[in-house]
């Protein structure tokens, strides 16, 4: 068995090493399991080499067949904690950990030099997570005994390799990410025992300005997983979100990627706020016939999946209430793009697009946007990824609209 802690570990994390070792009593209703920061860099990221050179032995499928222990929580890892998801997760479990029942654990993605700020900030509420008395930041290789730790990983799909390189052998990992299933043999292969934990939870980050969490929140739990009263124990509250059940997550997760295919791609393309969009719906009806087009194709593959997501103008009332409520939200792909980074767009539309094609579901708008917002990432990148990419390219902004807007007029 892994061990819990290494010493060498423990030492090398200075004053969090104390609250590593100090011991925390088992948290209840766990049994088997069914299925960037402040002026200053983050004082222990994770190095990249650890990603592409893991210490863990790496072996096909390494713990099929084994059955699942339970979990007897002593401490909680959580990857990419500089993130606006990552951020909102940490910033909530280290209030819990005020308690003492479990230490916090953060992972930066890469070792590389913040330049923003560690606060995440929801309403009044304010969390410096790098420095909170209650979060370790241990270097070197994580030798955690799988059996006393639960994993949160909200990690952009993009850099998930890297985290599931890092992940201890056997490891229960909660994913947060959004999109279509993605990484099944590299998690086969670490015997990583995942679940899913779906994020509704409107964050953003700034550049020096850290994570920014829009009150009202909400991450979707599975209410027939038992981890799920784990998760409840340790990210109780409602500072930053709170945790609702569900009975199948398979249908939310499809519901969700609904909405993301709908409103993400579309704010990014048309550079817009989930307001504007939905102003831009009752002044041109083909707006609203594009979001309903791209949520339509996406509910159409997941019942061919055997998914019994809900009708869709159910889904489409979800999307205009989100539209509503979120306004001024530019959705994480849009701030994402407009940052130069990496999207989400291959286990969104476009992963709605591949596995359309796999199982012969015709899905023509996705397919569209997917090409649109791959020309755009190119025009980026040939200029430095500089921002201001709608500001730069009005004509090829307006020219994509108008091609959509035709598009989904004609599909409808």
């Amino acid at each position: 068995m892994l061990q819990q802690l290494s010493r060498a570990t423990i030492a090398s994390t200075g004053k969090w090493g104390r609250n590593l070792s100090r011991s925390a009593p088992d948290l209840p209703g766990v049994g088997t399991t069914p299925a960037r920061d402040r002026a200053h860099p983050w004082r222990d990221a994770s190095p990249d080499r650890a990603a592409t050179r893991p210490r863990h032995r790496e072996l096909p499928n390494a713990l099929a067949g084994l059955p699942e222990r339970p979990l007897r929580l002593r401490q909680l890892l959580i990857f990419s904690p500089g993130g606006s998801q990552g951020g909102a997760v940490a910033a909530q479990a280290l209030q819990n950990a005020e308690q003492g029942r479990f230490s916090v654990l953060l992972r930066p993605r890469s070792r590389t030099p913040a330049t923003g700020s560690n606060l995440v900030s929801c309403g009044a509420r304010v969390v410096d997570v790098a420095n909170h008395p209650n979060a370790g930041m241990p270097t070197g290789p994580l030798e955690l005994d799988p059996a006393e730790t639960l994993v949160i990983d909200p990690t952009v799909v993009g850099g998930l390799h890297h985290t599931i390189a890092q992940t201890p052998l056997g490891s229960t990992v909660v994913y947060l990410q959004n999109g279509m299933p993605s990484h099944a043999a590299e998690k086969a292969a670490r015997g990583i025992r995942a679940h899913d934990m779906i994020s509704m939870v409107p964050a953003s980050r700034q550049p020096g300005e850290g994570v920014s969490v829009t009150p009202g929140g909400v991450m979707l739990v599975d209410a027939n997983d038992p981890l799920t009263e784990t998760l409840h124990s340790v990210l109780q509250g409602q500072s930053f979100f709170r945790l609702q059940n569900v009975p199948d997550i398979r249908v939310t997760r499809y519901e969700k990627v609904a909405l993301n295919c709908a409103l993400n791609v579309t704010a990014t393309l048309f550079g817009k706020t989930l307001g504007e969009l939905q102003e831009l719906s009752a002044r041109d009806a083909r707006c609203g016939k594009l979001i309903a087009g791209l949520a339509g194709e996406v509910c159409a593959l997941a019942r061919a999946m055997g998914v019994p997501v809900r009708p869709d103008d159910q889904i489409m009332g979800d999307i205009h209430a989100a539209m509503e409520r979120f306004s001024h939200h530019p959705t994480s792909m849009r701030a994402a793009f407009d940052a130069g980074l990496e999207t989400e767009i291959e286990v969104l539309n476009a992963g709605v697009s591949r596995e359309g094609r796999r199982r012969g579901v015709p899905t023509p708008l996705n397919d569209l946007v997917s090409g649109k917002l791959a020309l755009y990432e190119g025009i980026r990148r040939a200029c430095g990824n500089a921002g201001d990419f709608h500001q730069r390219h009005p004509p090829l902004v307006q020219r994509t609209v108008d091609d959509l807007l035709a598009a989904a007029d004609r599909l409808a």
